[in-house]
């Protein structure tokens, strides 16, 4: 069976698919998995290029889910996403993520557009941390 070039993809789907978000006087977005900057492009798309990278955040604890396009099952959709979970250090996920761009698991034009995102990801999460973990105020008269 003969695959469809990206070209031709984004030809069909460009105008009308499911993730778009389109407003009146304002650039459209798209919600689709591993669309790095949620910008509705055919740079950003998640689900057309060979190669994608996403960077999520993990329910729960602090951490990033880093998720790539695998060559081995790229006609199964459903197996064609490995999800890798990196809970170690900030500077650890910056390095595992770099590593994973310049290999030939993602596209090398992606890596400070993921970068930014795991960081922006990191600080929201140690805020969120940070709020929990204050001490409460002592009322008047304790």
């Amino acid at each position: 069976m003969p695959e469809i070039t990206p070209d031709v993809a984004w030809c069909i789907v460009r105008n009308n698919h499911s993730a778009i978000m389109k407003r009146p006087n304002c650039k459209s977005f798209s919600m689709e998995a591993n669309n790095l900057k949620n910008i509705h492009s055919k740079k950003y798309n998640g689900f057309i290029s060979k190669q994608t990278i996403g960077v999520d955040f993990t329910k729960g604890k602090r951490g990033v889910i880093v998720t790539h396009k695998t060559k081995k099952h790229s006609h199964m959709p459903a197996k064609n996403m490995a999800r890798r979970l990196m809970r170690s250090s900030d500077q650890r996920i910056f390095r595992n993520i770099r590593l994973m761009t310049r290999g030939e698991k993602c596209r090398q034009d992606l890596e400070m557009t993921a970068l930014a995102r795991a960081s922006t990801i990191l600080k929201v999460q140690r805020r969120m941390l940070a709020g929990k973990n204050l001490p409460k105020k002592k009322k008047k008269g304790d």
